[in-house]
């Protein structure tokens, strides 16, 4: 597992909140088996206690081993849930959702 907790990036420099994501990639399916795993989990859980959504040592009704990398990233400035929304229904395809994704910290997986 790779763990990267708070890596910040710009984005409005002149605002004082921060935006902090779940970001889960790796190879096939790895968002997919994470949303499997932990659906209906808090994302701030997550964000608070990453150690404890890593891959190794999970079990998946779905998936033979599970697998995927999970970071934690926070963004200085404020993150517009719409254009997050736009992202997901406009760029990012189904199919690439099943291999990696993102999750705002105020939503549930």
């Amino acid at each position: 597992m790779i763990l990267k907790k708070y890596n910040e990036y710009s984005i409005n420099e002149n605002s004082e909140n921060k935006s902090r994501f779940v970001y889960v990639s790796g190879g096939d399916y790895a968002s997919l088996q994470f949303k499997d795993t932990f659906e209906g989990t808090k994302v701030i859980d997550i964000i608070n206690n990453p150690d404890n959504y890593k891959s190794e040592g999970q079990e998946s009704i779905m998936h033979d081993d599970p697998y995927w990398e999970l970071r934690i990233l926070d963004f200085n400035g404020d993150i517009n849930e719409e254009f997050v929304s736009f992202i997901k229904s406009t760029i990012q395809t189904y199919d690439d959702s099943k291999h990696e994704n993102f999750w705002l910290e105020n939503e549930t997986i």
